[in-house]
């Protein structure tokens, strides 16, 4: 990959053309650079951004400060009723 060396700390303007700024995009080299702005992000106060990557990046969501949720328990809870359903209904 080419070494691209465009990552300058440089504030952007709040205003572009006639309306404010939607969003910003960068990109990177390697997975530790995505995990390294993804902890600056969340450090400066943003709080509705998102990070793309085309294979998963271990650690991420800590960096962007996203919570585990119940939902894995709640899905073998439900696993586990089907399954001890299945097994009551065929003792026929």
């Amino acid at each position: 990959m080419a070494n691209h060396d465009h990552h300058e700390e440089t504030p952007a303007p709040t205003t572009y053309g006639d309306g404010e700024i939607y969003g910003v995009l960068a990109e990177y080299d390697t997975p530790g650079e995505l995990i390294d702005a993804a902890r600056k992000v969340k450090d400066a106060g943003y709080t509705d951004f998102d990070c793309y990557s085309p294979f998963p990046v271990h650690g991420i969501d800590e960096a962007m400060g996203i919570k585990r949720t119940i939902l894995p328990l709640i899905v073998f809870g439900g696993g586990c009723t089907g399954l001890l359903a299945a097994f009551s209904s065929s003792g026929g």
